[in-house]
């Protein structure tokens, strides 16, 4: 099975040609916010580089989100996009998923990736290692780095952080959890190829997303619903 996979929730955006348990390509580039004039050509460029043909893509697989919302959009659109066109299956993953996946050390670990989500937030979830996938224990939220911090003191262990959150607010999260802080540096943005994993295991054990109803994750309101609301709220009062 040949499964085309791509996430585009952070400023880097990844690529990536899974060929049975074998990656064809893998490639991560920095969008400079002009995914919409990339992301095609890319994927094109990409697969006549490995000498495969749209049409010998048995699958696809999304990195729904969290993150930047215009990216998150640009990319899961593209994918359903393909999906329905060519009628193929597809299976959405949670980029805070694959980055969980993609540091976990060993079996029992605590995993908390963490997206700088700018207005003194961050995308967190927390995962517990159970294997080539992580088990949620925290759904993607977007929440102050500080209530992040009082969340994993909660559970009394040593956690693995990655992500962009982390750098940002390494002090708050730090002094929160002491000598249980441990940061994986190499694992700030989501790999491709580990989205492409993690979407194989999804189609082989029979779970597909209907592209028509699959959505993006976005943790929260877009900035112009946050002024919606807040402007319905005011007339309100």
């Amino acid at each position: 099975m040949k499964i085309l996979a791509v996430d585009t929730s952070t400023e880097v955006a990844g690529i990536a040609l899974l060929d049975g348990r074998q990656v064809r390509f893998s490639h991560r580039f920095l969008h400079r916010m002009d995914l919409s004039q990339r992301l095609l050509p890319s994927l094109q460029w990409l697969l006549q580089d490995a000498g495969v043909a749209l049409s010998e893509i048995d699958a696809l697989g999304a990195g729904l989100g969290p993150g930047s919302f215009t990216g998150v959009r640009i990319g899961v659109t593209t994918m359903k996009t393909l999906a329905q066109v060519n009628a193929l299956p597809i299976a959405g993953i949670s980029t805070l998923a694959v980055m969980a996946a993609g540091c976990a050390p060993c079996a029992g670990a605590l995993i908390c990736p963490c997206i700088d989500a700018r207005k003194q937030e961050v995308y967190a979830g927390i995962y517990r290692a159970t294997g080539p996938e992580p088990k949620e224990l925290m759904a993607p939220a977007a929440l102050p780095a500080a209530v992040l911090a009082t969340r994993l003191v909660g559970y009394g262990e040593p956690v693995l952080l990655c992500g962009t959150g982390v750098a940002r607010y390494q002090n708050v999260l730090r002094q929160a959890l002491g000598d249980r802080f441990c940061y994986a540096p190499g694992h700030d943005f989501p790999d491709p190829e580990i989205l492409a994993h993690l979407a194989l295991a999804r189609l082989e054990r029979g779970e597909r997303d209907d592209p028509l109803a699959l959505v993006p994750i976005y943790a929260r309101l877009s900035e112009a619903e946050r002024n919606l609301a807040a402007k319905e709220g005011a007339g309100a009062s």
